[in-house]
C-alpha cells in the first residue's frame, strides 16, 4: 500500500505541474479589444438570443377554449 499511495503522490504532482505549464502559455484578454466591444455594444446578449425560462400557455389557453366553444358556422 505505501509504494501506492507514493505512486499516486507523484501522478498528482505531474498533474499539478502540467495544469501550471498549461495555464502559464494562456492569453490574457487585450483591455483594449474589451473596451472596443463595450462601446459596440457587441458583448451585451440580446434578449432574441437569450432561451425563454418558461412558456405562458394560458393565452393559449383561454383563446382555444373560445374557439371550441363557439359554432362551426361562426368559426368559417
Amino acid at each position: 500500500m505505501w509504494g501506492k499511495a507514493k505512486k499516486e503522490d507523484k501522478l498528482a504532482a505531474a498533474r499539478k505541474r502540467a495544469a501550471a505549464k498549461s495555464m502559464k502559455g494562456a492569453k490574457k484578454p487585450d483591455p483594449r479589444i474589451a473596451k472596443l466591444k463595450k462601446e459596440k455594444g457587441l458583448g451585451k446578449k440580446n434578449e432574441d438570443d437569450v432561451k425563454p425560462t418558461h412558456f405562458d400557455i394560458t393565452v393559449f389557453n383561454k383563446s382555444f377554449k373560445r374557439y371550441v366553444a363557439c359554432h362551426g358556422e361562426l368559426r368559417s
